[in-house]
């Protein structure tokens, strides 16, 4: 009793389940209410579904009720407070507008009572301020229209999907394409169309999974005419941008080898020795991109030689040096360049984490009055070069996927101090330098922006401008007809080299997609409630009148993206390091642009480059071998927008009569918005406002917290998002 009292009240006992799940109830026994399936269905690989049957159309929801009617850890005053009225949020939102001022919001934390601090402080976890995911969450759990079990989880902010087990789940985070799609689900929801962002499940396998047989012989070296094509094109096409190779050490390689080939009777597979295996893997990595970007399509060589490079992948971390680093990141590479975004991931990781041990992060010092590193080999200095090479190309593939996917990085610019080597080639230009340059500053946005919690309004955009300035020093300092916006296509073959024009467009995609990301905010959110907070902030901000025009800086980047694609693609200029994210990006930003703005006249020349975009992204999917259900849901954007703004259409042609007083048909159940975003104080859609933006009203803090929100996707199953 004493202990009791010393560590206060117990929390409320289980009394039973609200409803157990359908295979439990059939059997009669104990549910456990865990999800996504209860223990009973894993073990007995069942699927774990609920349906109530007092209710058999309606949604079901298993919850674990206590004796005070309240579920387990939640207080009576939290639920008396959201059942309350919503005219609270107008003081929510005052307290919000403090915090845009950090003098401010210190003093409204003095004289804010304890007793509602110490609420708040209970109510979020770790102490946090609640976000509007979480209070949306709340509130779902408990309306009587609540979700169906299959939205249900047990945490707004750390959402799982499986197939039949729970282990087969990935992540997503902010940044990334999908998030984005969640906006335009939104829209397309409220005007009678099903989400896309479910569909991304199906593509998740091809990007995750590698296949490889149980046992493997490992392919012979090709003959010279068909290894020199290759090689050329991938020190003309892909060198320039990851120079992570040598050239006369990759040749010596590879006549050492075939000659050892050719010496023994089992060919490679029993001439090959153990020290030998780092280097055949990169060989074979190599031959496998400069094939397929000789042929400008995946080959079936290509597919035999990364096959041979990955079988090798236990042996490269086993020898954990400079070698395995290289063959890694090539590896990586022409994982990527087939749509194996997923894989190419997971093995770049591991060549940062090896390059750590090496130490390839750090300028080594070196010795006073001499050239050689403390405690090196003589050997040392002349691979300093490709050190440095090596460690930037990780970085910069790192940070364009940490971008992509909103997944947390391994590299940290703190720990690194690595010089960034000048490339001594026969081009005109130090493409690697702009490359790595321009990776920099998407690993700043990804951290400045999507892994850290911007406290306020004016954090947000202030940090907004400085990267957006980093961006334009950027492109200004590109060489003239390497800078974006620029035709790279000159009738002069002469002026213009080949591998110039992939790598120019390749430069520009990814400054386009930057640009997207960065000013994602003020795509999201309402344009009037941005452009307040700019002018609020207007003397502190840098270049305030720009960030007036982000949203335009956003559409037109997207415009530019797909109309650089379309243009690659008329001229017949194909490489493995074009992916379909950001085509997919731009059609996806200019679908919500236009379900925003459903009135504005630039919507149907966008709506054509939607039906281009998702067109091309379409027919790149079919090339790499993705999943139809996912080719065929990418496809669906254009009809599921043009089927949205004929609703929208209709609704305006029968808007009802509005009386004198401003009374009017009240909105019929369809057209009702979800509980949660009601509780926030965000007015339904109307048939008498088809074009009523959901969010106008929501404050911007509480909004740029939802737009970080992350995702955890299975490779076979839906992905979810907090919404």
């Amino acid at each position: 009793m004493n202990d009791q009292a010393a560590h206060g009240p117990a929390a409320p006992k289980r009394i039973r389940l609200s409803l157990a799940c359908n295979q439990c109830r059939k059997r009669k026994v104990r549910c456990d209410a865990e999800t996504p399936k209860c223990r009973n269905c894993v073990l007995r690989g069942d699927n774990c579904e609920t349906s109530d049957p007092r209710r058999p159309d309606g949604p079901a929801v298993r919850k674990w009720a206590t004796r005070d009617g309240l579920f387990p850890g939640e207080h009576r005053e939290h639920r008396e407070h959201r059942a309350g009225s919503i005219s609270e949020r107008s003081a929510t939102s005052s307290m919000m507008s403090l915090q845009f001022d950090p003098t401010l919001a210190n003093a409204s934390e003095s004289t804010q009572p304890a007793q509602q601090q110490q609420q708040q402080q209970q109510n979020s976890p770790g102490g946090k301020q609640l976000t509007w995911v979480t209070r949306a969450y709340m509130e779902n759990t408990n309306t009587r229209d609540a979700p169906s079990a299959d939205q249900m989880h047990d945490s707004p902010d750390v959402v799982v999907n499986t197939d039949e087990s729970s282990h087969r789940v990935k992540y997503m985070g902010g940044s990334s394409l999908q998030c984005l799609c969640v906006f335009v689900d939104l829209y397309l929801s409220r005007n009678g169309q099903t989400p896309m962002s479910d569909k991304f499940r199906w593509g998740m396998k091809h990007v995750e999974e590698f296949s490889l047989p149980l046992s493997f012989q490992l392919p012979d070296l090709p003959p010279t005419s068909t290894l020199e094509p290759a090689l050329r094109t991938f020190f003309d096409r892909i060198y320039p941008l990851f120079p992570v190779v040598e050239q006369p050490t990759l040749m010596a390689d590879i006549q050492r080898l075939t000659e050892l080939q050719e010496s023994n009777v089992n060919r490679l597979q029993g001439a090959i020795s153990h020290r030998d295996l780092a280097a055949l893997a990169t060989i074979y990595s190599v031959i496998s991109i400069g094939t397929d970007e000789f042929e400008g399509n995946m080959t079936e060589a290509g597919e035999t030689y990364i096959k041979g490079a990955y079988t090798l992948l236990g042996h490269l971390t086993s020898m954990p040096y400079i070698g395995s680093v290289q063959a890694l990141l090539v590896l990586a590479i022409a994982l990527r360049g087939r749509g194996k975004e997923g894989q190419a991931w997971h093995l770049l990781g591991q060549a940062i984490r090896i390059s750590h041990s090496i130490g390839l992060h750090r300028h080594i010092s070196l010795q006073i009055g001499g050239d050689i590193p403390i405690g090196s080999s003589p050997g040392y200095k002349m691979d300093r070069e490709l050190h440095s090479r090596l460690w930037w190309s990780c970085y910069a593939l790192e940070k364009l996927m940490e971008l992509e996917t909103g997944r947390p990085p391994a590299i940290s610019d703190n720990d690194c101090d690595q010089l960034l080597p000048r490339i001594d080639s026969q081009h005109s230009h130090d493409y690697f330098s702009m490359w790595v340059s321009l990776a920099r500053i998407l690993g700043q946005i990804s951290e400045h922006l999507y892994r850290r919690k911007m406290p306020s309004s004016f954090m947000l955009m202030s940090e907004t401008a400085r990267l957006d300035q980093a961006l334009l020093d950027w492109s200004k300092a590109m060489p003239e007809g390497m800078k974006p916006g620029h035709d790279v296509f000159l009738d002069d073959e002469g002026q213009q080299p080949s591998y110039r024009q992939h790598i120019a467009s390749f430069l520009s995609l990814q400054y386009y997609q930057a640009q997207i990301t960065l000013f994602r905010a003020s795509l999201v959110f309402p344009e009037k409630s941005y452009a307040n907070e700019v002018k609020k902030h207007g003397s502190k901000l840098t270049n305030n009148l720009r960030l007036l025009q982000n949203q335009n800086i956003c559409i037109g980047a997207a415009r530019s993206i797909i109309k650089q694609v379309l243009e690659l693609a008329d001229h017949n200029i194909h490489s493995l390091i074009f992916t379909t994210t950001q085509p997919f990006l731009a059609a996806i930003v200019l679908a919500l642009n236009i379900l925003k703005n459903p009135q504005k006249r630039m919507g149907r020349s966008d709506m054509e480059l939607v039906i281009t975009g998702t067109e091309y992204a379409r027919d790149h999917y079919q090339r790499i071998g993705q999943h139809e259900e996912f080719i065929q849901a990418a496809s669906q954007l254009p009809e599921k927008l043009n089927a949205a703004l004929e609703t929208m259409t209709l609704h305006r042609e029968h808007r009802p009569s509005v009386t004198s007083q401003g009374v009017g048909t009240p909105p019929s159940a369809d057209t009702r918005m979800s509980p949660s975003l009601v509780s926030m104080g965000v007015a339904p859609f109307t048939q008498a406002d088809p074009f009523y933006d959901p969010f106008q009203d929501l404050p911007l803090d509480e909004f740029w917290s939802m737009i970080g929100g992350d995702f955890v996707m299975n490779s076979n199953n839906e992905q979810n998002s907090f919404f």
